[in-house]
């Protein structure tokens, strides 16, 4: 009986190739879109690193193709000319317009011909760039060398008495009630009554990726009702972390576990970060932002669950939940690890328009109100002006130089003070955004308007800090003034950011967020 041999791909990664047809392609291959290869008896042996060297490298030619066609764009951009004449007052045009390029051109070059300061703002560009190397992104660099070398050498295995235990499910139990309890609330990546559901069918939850990872993420945090100690945290980490990471290896790229993929990985890195495991939280990010891709390619409908019955929305819902998160996480990744992605700024910057995360039914209504903060902040996001400067902080992190007008930046801030007093009033801890005192967090005891204010002064934070270190030689009156009130409104939002987290520990009502009282 002749053996069956795999395809490359299967045989690359040690998975089972099935083939309905001998002559077709196989089950993984077709489901993944990738041209099945039959594996030859003189196909030389690939390494590991050898399959992630040649992913690096496709990437990179897809930024580069990437690129190459926003410079085309660039080169093939028109200048138009139009003849205009006034006649008792009124501008008639006399030039034809013939796209709809021409006519948005034209309107803006129009307000700019009528304003009174025509050219004035727009032509004071000013260079901003880091005057000496990030603390942090040399402590990564660091952290990343050594991280190599101890994955290097020979690891023992961490054995804790977690083993020794006859019942597993008690300890798990426990840290999955703690996880619905004092984490999921702040930011919902599962859906509590459906997981719930299919907890309770487990034989074994040391069997279940997502549940492994629940617990990893619960003993990844400072919460005060998983009732160990730090060293007893770490160790039983590593031991759930080692299981989740096994059945995370067997299954990322199975057909049909695309989902449960992304929302372990989701769970598990701030497993990795917290264990300065900086090389391997990087790789998975990357993998799950390219499986969240496939994601959305797949399901196109995903942010627009509201339209099918209840089961597919709590997926969608779920779905999108899940794709954001990974989005967010491998941004922050990237700006702390100092790797620098034009495609990566441009999926998440290059969104004008977001679609509102759905909100089920029979969510707790904690969880509901996190959700429609999560949704007013991510439309503060969407506002071109927003964008711009949060993707010039991402350049400027990575040691890139950055190029800003004082239009764009008088337009961010008529725009943030627009979207606060658009906001409900449920989020607001003052009438106007810059205007939240010592007195005011100190005598507020909501903790949606508090979290709410965490939230806008660290994006304050994270803008203000472009306008730090404009380039030498140029206009010194206007970079200097910029400085200046970049440098007293990262003051004060680093001011209401200490109050406001304060104020939350004192309440003693939070853990890691909110907890309902028990």
């Amino acid at each position: 009986m002749t053996r069956k041999k795999p395809c490359q791909y299967c045989k690359q990664r040690r998975r089972k190739c099935e083939r309905p047809i001998p002559t077709s392609s196989c089950l993984r291959c077709t489901h993944l879109h990738k041209i099945c290869l039959p594996m030859t008896d003189d196909e030389p042996e690939i390494s590991y690193e050898d399959i992630e060297l040649l992913e690096m490298m496709r990437h990179q030619a897809s930024d580069l193709e990437h690129e190459l066609q926003q410079m085309e764009k660039l080169v093939h951009q028109q200048s138009y000319q139009w003849d205009i004449d006034i006649v008792n007052g009124e501008i008639i045009l006399n030039t034809k317009i013939t796209s709809l390029e021409e006519l948005m051109s034209y309107g803006h070059s129009v307000i700019r011909y009528l304003s009174p300061f025509g050219n004035t703002f727009r032509t004071t560009s000013l260079v901003f760039q880091k005057i000496r190397p990030s603390l942090l992104s040399t402590a990564m660099d660091v952290i990343k060398k050594i991280s190599r070398e101890e994955h290097n050498r020979k690891n023992k295995p961490v054995v804790y008495c977690i083993t020794q235990f006859s019942e597993h499910h008690s300890v798990t139990e426990a840290l999955v009630d703690t996880y619905f309890r004092c984490i999921h609330e702040c930011m919902p990546l599962l859906h509590e009554p459906s997981y719930r559901r299919h907890y309770r069918t487990l034989t074994n939850p040391l069997d279940d990726p997502i549940t492994l990872a629940i617990c990893v993420h619960v003993l990844s945090t400072p919460c005060k009702h998983a009732k160990y100690s730090m060293s007893e945290k770490r160790y039983m980490g590593e031991f759930y972390y080692g299981k989740c990471m096994q059945k995370l290896v067997e299954m990322f790229d199975e057909p049909g576990k695309e989902l449960e993929s992304v929302i372990v990985i989701n769970l598990i890195l701030i497993f990795m970060a917290m264990t300065l495991r900086i090389n391997e939280c990087h790789r998975w990010a990357d993998i799950n932002i390219m499986i969240a891709r496939g994601l959305k390619t797949d399901h196109p409908n995903y942010s627009r669950g509201q339209m099918y019955g209840m089961d597919d929305r709590v997926k969608y819902a779920v779905m999108h939940r899940n794709i954001l998160a990974a989005e967010i996480v491998t941004i922050v990744v990237a700006s702390v690890t100092g790797s620098y992605d034009d495609y990566l700024l441009d999926m998440w910057f290059g969104i004008t328009q977001r679609v509102d995360l759905d909100i089920l039914p029979d969510e707790s209504h904690y969880a509901k109100t996190n959700l429609r903060m999560l949704n007013a902040i991510l439309q503060f996001t969407c506002k071109r002006s927003s964008q711009k400067m949060m993707r010039q902080g991402f350049q400027l992190a990575a040691g890139y130089p950055v190029e800003l007008n004082l239009e764009d930046i008088m337009m961010h801030e008529e725009d943030t003070i627009r979207w606060w007093h658009e906001l409900p009033d449920e989020f607001k801890l003052s009438k106007e955004p810059y205007l939240c005192t010592k007195e005011l967090i100190e005598e507020t005891t909501d903790d949606i308007k508090l979290i709410m204010c965490l939230h806008f002064h660290i994006l304050t934070l994270e803008i203000q800090e472009c306008y730090i270190q404009p380039k030498i030689n140029q206009d010194s009156l206007v970079s200097n003034l910029l400085r200046e009130k970049a440098m007293s409104m990262i003051l004060y939002a680093a001011e209401m950011v200490l109050l406001a987290t304060q104020q939350l520990d004192s309440s003693g009502s939070h853990c890691y967020c909110k907890l309902e009282e028990t």
